[in-house]
């Protein structure tokens, strides 16, 4: 079972913040995209033939889960801030359509990875929206390794009571002698500001060039 508790909006410190985006004014979501240097993530991951998509979907997770902000959901009328959130991604299927795939968060990449790997496997031949059941508490993170966007944003048509982040990631390119990839993250304004998402690229950056230093006793 997984462990959330409800928020008291009353006892909120962000109370004010939050009927504002929800009652007073009309409801916000806000995208960012920034550019993030992959070239040691790429350079590792290539050498110990580790998934690079995994391990970007590692790495979001794990800095989404660092801030209070990016676990909430409205479920069943009540505000809850969940214990972590877990990846929900679409994966190309034999209908060239997508089916979206949920892998399990583990603060060890290690554990994760082989949950990854064992979903992929299992699931393999999967059509239909959704490979199995999705947990409440799943965010929708894509990474977009044939197209290497510059900007990308979302059109929520009823954004309303939605608050988990929607994250994409595009295909990496050169520049000089670095590889860049842009990374999007859309938040309601209801439970996240500029402050939180900042914090979440600067710490995804963290993640991507210590990620290799983390686990390279592996």
């Amino acid at each position: 079972m997984e462990n959330y508790r409800v928020i008291d909006i009353d006892k909120w410190s962000r109370k004010e913040l939050y009927e504002l985006y929800t009652e007073k004014w009309t409801t916000c979501c806000h995208t960012l995209n920034v550019e993030l240097d992959v070239t040691r993530l790429v350079q590792f991951v290539k050498a110990r033939k580790i998934k690079l998509a995994a391990a970007l979907l590692w790495l979001v997770t794990d800095e989404l889960n660092r801030q209070s902000n990016f676990r909430m959901t409205l479920t069943d009328g009540e505000l809850r801030e969940w214990s972590a959130i877990h990846p929900m991604y679409p994966v190309l299927n034999a209908d060239k359509n997508i089916t979206f795939h949920c892998v399990r968060y583990d603060e060890d990449f290690r554990k994760f990875y082989a949950a990854y790997l064992d979903d992929r496997e299992k699931n393999v031949g999967k059509t239909g929206a959704f490979a199995s059941e999705m947990p409440v508490n799943s965010f929708s993170v894509s990474i977009v390794a044939s197209v290497p966007f510059v900007s990308c944003s979302f059109d929520l048509k009823n954004p309303k009571g939605y608050y988990q982040p929607m994250v994409f990631i595009g295909k990496y390119f050169p520049r000089g002698d670095s590889l860049i990839a842009v990374c999007s993250l859309t938040v309601n304004h209801a439970v996240a500001d500029g402050y939180h998402a900042g914090e979440f690229f600067r710490g995804l950056q963290a993640g991507i060039d210590s990620f290799g230093d983390k686990y390279a006793d592996d």
